[in-house]
């Protein structure tokens, strides 16, 4: 069950007060070994959205669920497990820092799920290669 909404209504251009709302949502939530990867991948998530943007923020059971809404169904049928250029390296690592990823509203709302009941050693070495990974692909399709 969720709970707790909070939102906020951006430009694209404005990511920063995207990034703040983030940081603050961390901060008093004590989130703060989850910043990281959570800020990271809402601000991966943002760079492929263009016009009006909602973030909102919601408390669930086990973690919390960031969600980036849009007019258009950008996120429908965007495949999040590939890396090749600039666009597929970017849903990569939106996959690789995030536990689930849920694509709602017929492709308008990236849902971003992140678990806050302790990361699994496995799953941040996991993590790291991947985020290894994605880093030498960004120097080579340079």
């Amino acid at each position: 069950m969720k709970a707790e909404i909070e939102k906020i209504n951006i430009l694209s251009t404005e990511n920063f007060k995207a990034e703040d709302f983030v940081e603050e949502i961390c901060s008093r939530n004590h989130l703060y070994n989850y910043f990281g990867s959570i800020s990271v991948a809402i601000s991966t998530a943002l760079t492929l959205v263009n016009g009006k943007i909602s973030v909102s923020f919601e408390k669930c059971v086990g973690g919390v669920v960031f969600a980036i809404s849009c007019k258009e169904d950008i996120f429908q049928d965007m495949d999040f497990r590939q890396i090749g250029d600039e666009k597929t390296n970017s849903l990569f690592l939106i996959n690789s820092l995030t536990d689930e990823i849920e694509v709602k509203d017929k492709g308008r709302t990236l849902e971003l799920i992140f678990y806050v009941n302790g990361i699994a050693p496995e799953l941040a070495m996991q993590r790291k290669e991947a985020i290894e990974q994605y880093s030498l692909k960004e120097v080579l399709v340079r």
